[in-house]
């Protein structure tokens, strides 16, 4: 079945060396793959705060749950303040454990949550209707020059192939 789709199921377990490319591909791939299985999608608690040109939106995930994130136009700044998680991103793969901050390049990002956790995006905006933010930093389809970007990326995540 994997072959109808176009992705490798062992990704899942979020080992390996595999190109930006690659792992962009996989979390479109498995987003195609749920959505064709017609699975509910899960609201998770969520909360909203602005301060001096900040936006900073908290998701709360419980544990046991592979999460995939829209698709982010630009790098952005991430907190997990509670819990332990497996991340696979354009950084590649990473166990992340709070507290930990960090920077996150444009694109999609998929968790396997380990642990109860909150996840907070922090991005510099004076918006502060959630609509016009997500139009500046949230894409509704991946642009060309992002996915020609990623595609022109030859370094392999984990080291070189």
């Amino acid at each position: 079945m994997s072959d109808l789709i176009g992705f490798n199921p062992s990704m899942i377990a979020f080992e390996g060396d595999y190109t930006a490319e690659e792992v962009e591909n996989f979390i479109l791939k498995f987003e195609e793959f749920t959505e064709a299985l017609n699975l509910p999608r899960v609201e998770f608690e969520t909360s909203h705060k602005f301060c001096n040109g900040v936006y900073a939106r908290e998701i709360r995930i419980p544990k046991g749950t592979l999460i995939t994130g829209k698709y982010h136009k630009h790098e952005n700044l991430n907190i997990l303040s509670k819990g332990k998680i497996i991340s696979l991103s354009g950084l590649g793969r990473e166990v992340l454990e709070a507290p930990h901050t960090g920077v996150y390049p444009p694109g999609k990002k998929m968790f396997l949550v380990q642990e109860d956790c909150v996840w907070t995006t922090l991005v510099k905006t004076d918006k502060t209707d959630l609509d016009e933010i997500d139009k500046e930093f949230i894409a509704e389809q991946i642009e060309v020059e992002k996915v020609e970007e990623i595609k022109s990326d030859k370094k392999h995540i984990g080291g070189e192939k």
